[in-house]
């Protein structure tokens, strides 16, 4: 198996262990990455609204998941977050337990869980660096707010690093997409498979043309594989400088900041 920072609980069967393989067959592969709280995960409207039209476009689905079992946050949104209601199937599950749940209700919808991490504390944050430039509205070095969107690019870095590895023996994915731990989709998407297989999906990305906030949304976010490391490795990008200039202050302007030194096409829907 994988190892990960974190508290081990990093759960990424070797390839050809999994049950991914064996469902896969000559299909193309999308990733899907689910990062959040445990007690907020609500898979419903994912699997059925994102997933669904996915399996029937012919693409074989694989999740990717790091969660938070507990996080209790400060913000202005805290009380909104804390009103919610955990989904009765999961208030109960520990770690394996919830890890078992939530692979076969994956599997029920067709696609697979590939591999899960569950937390059981925010992660620690290496000492991050200061810029004056980006990230200054909640910088990630002294800012609640900044270090939780840190911890959701670190996991999603690790997610990626699963992926890249699972490829030595999968082959290539042709798309990864994240999802929140609450995403809802109001209807299906319409025929994913014609968005992508547009000219040059390979180095594009896609996303809300709602909540840019001056830069990219990043609620949900579809790439090609090409595109991708302009997205996932935005952890690594901020540690390293990589991404610099007066590009806007905030997480969605470092998102675009981050896919535009990659030269990726970005696409509002």
């Amino acid at each position: 198996a994988s190892a990960a920072p974190g508290d081990g609980r990093f759960s990424c069967p070797s390839p050809e262990l999994s049950p991914c393989s064996a469902t896969s067959g000559d299909r193309p592969l999308v990733g899907v990455y689910l990062t959040g709280l445990k007690r907020r995960l609500l898979l419903n409207s994912t699997l059925e609204n994102a997933v669904g039209p996915l399996l029937q476009d012919g693409y074989s689905v694989h999740f990717y998941a790091c969660l938070v079992s507990d996080a209790k946050g400060v913000g202005n949104w805290l009380h909104v977050r804390s009103s919610g209601v955990v989904d009765p199937a999961i208030a109960h599950l520990d770690d394996e337990g919830f890890r078992r749940h939530t692979r076969d209700r994956i599997a029920a919808a067709g696609a697979c869980l590939m591999c899960m991490e569950v937390q059981h504390e925010p992660e620690p944050l290496p000492k991050m660096p200061r810029y004056n430039e980006i990230m200054n509205q909640y910088p990630p070095d002294r800012h609640p707010a900044g270090q939780r969107v840190a911890r959701v690019w670190l996991a999603r870095e690790r997610l990626w690093n699963a992926t890249v590895a699972n490829e030595k023996t999968l082959g290539t994915y042709k798309f990864l997409m994240w999802v929140r731990d609450d995403s809802h989709w109001v209807a299906p998407w319409v025929q994913p498979g014609k968005l992508l297989s547009a000219p040059q999906a390979e180095n594009t990305i896609w996303s809300s043309r709602c909540c840019q906030e001056g830069g990219i949304s990043d609620k949900v976010v579809i790439m090609g594989r090409q595109a991708a490391p302009g997205a996932l490795m935005l952890f690594t990008n901020y540690m390293t400088g990589a991404v610099r200039g007066r590009i806007g202050g905030n997480a969605e302007a470092f998102l675009k900041g981050s896919v535009m030194k990659h030269k990726a096409k970005h696409i509002t829907l």
